[in-house]
């Protein structure tokens, strides 16, 4: 009955992974015949737990080998049952942006950007932070850094940034505030810039083409890009130190 009652569950969240979802089963209908097969013996009067002290040892040296394989077993049958991960949803482990292909009795199978195959264990997806780009909707919220020399009229710039943003964000009811003055650097004025995207699985494209739009926009407006220099000052009573002076004639010499 609770072999039948888990598999339901797991059919109605993916009905596409016959051979993970027959492999559950094989395994949940294992682990209920042997449950069953020692309280029938136990029903019986059969002494059980002489059969539990005789194989005391193996089943110690068992379950240390079989470990891992039960976290990520029950981890993979809990994501199931959950249904917070399917097949096609946007995550990022570890830094690394991943489209999930398939649920896995080890991990969740995936795709990375550069094409590669990835298993992330199940174990992994419920005990660290993993986030998912799709859970919910699927729109994504992209940032970008850019900073403004100190002789920039700020007004132009916002509205300048402003527009950019609003030419290729995504209309979405969240946050509207997407350019942001964040700090006075100690060669630029130092702005954020964001934009919704609907597609995740595009984010370093988007990125891409957002950044070079901004470039263009603050150069057609006349505006520079900052970028770090450093202003050196010489003191009329240092130039006039002794040890200058004669690398100053020497100099003359040559």
């Amino acid at each position: 009955m609770l072999q039948r009652k888990i598999a339901r569950k797991i059919k109605s969240d993916d009905g596409e992974s016959k051979k993970v979802i027959r492999a559950y089963n094989k395994y949940i209908h294992f682990f209920s015949m042997t449950v069953g097969f020692l309280l029938a013996l136990y029903v019986m009067g059969a002494n059980v737990s002489t059969i539990f002290h005789s194989g005391g040892l193996i089943a110690i040296a068992f379950a240390f080998v079989m470990k891992s394989f039960a976290e990520n077993f029950l981890a993979g049958l809990t994501i199931r049952i959950d249904g917070l991960i399917k097949p096609g949803d946007i995550l990022e482990s570890n830094g690394e942006i991943v489209k999930v292909k398939e649920l896995g009795i080890r991990g969740v199978v995936g795709i990375t950007r550069d094409l590669k195959d990835i298993v992330i264990p199940n174990s992994q997806i419920i005990t660290e932070r993993i986030v998912s780009y799709t859970y919910g909707d699927s729109f994504c919220q992209i940032w970008t850094a850019v900073g403004v020399t100190y002789h920039s009229d700020l007004k132009i710039v916002r509205r300048v940034l402003q527009k950019i943003s609003d030419k290729y964000t995504v209309p979405v009811k969240k946050d509207s505030i997407r350019v942001r003055l964040v700090e006075f650097g100690n060669s630029s004025v130092n702005y954020k810039v964001g934009i919704w995207i609907k597609d995740p699985w595009s984010i370093r494209e988007k990125r891409s083409e957002f950044n070079e739009a901004i470039w263009w926009a603050l150069k057609d407006a006349g505006i520079v890009i900052a970028f770090p220099q450093l202003d050196v000052h010489f003191d009329d009573e240092a130039t006039k130190h002794p040890a200058l002076d004669s690398v100053t004639e020497k100099t003359k010499d040559k």
